[in-house]
């Protein structure tokens, strides 16, 4: 689930997953998407996660064009 809460990573957008864990901000992902970083492997280091957390992160990259991510 996609967050953006002042209160969580100052109000960057991140993923918390579910369960809620420690938020993973969505430049983050970005980032290990850009190394190289399987979305398999991002799932085994943020078990919190889920595959429709990162469709869902993608699709919210998709879906801000003035986002400052480049993939």
């Amino acid at each position: 689930m996609i967050t953006i809460d002042p209160l969580i990573a100052n109000g960057q957008p991140c993923l918390c997953g579910t369960p809620p864990g420690p938020p993973v901000l969505i430049s983050d992902i970005v980032e290990m998407v850009n190394s190289g970083v399987t979305l398999n492997q991002i799932l085994a280091q943020h078990p919190h996660l889920k595959l429709e957390d990162l469709r869902a992160c993608l699709a919210h990259l998709a879906s801000e064009p003035t986002a400052n991510y480049r993939i």
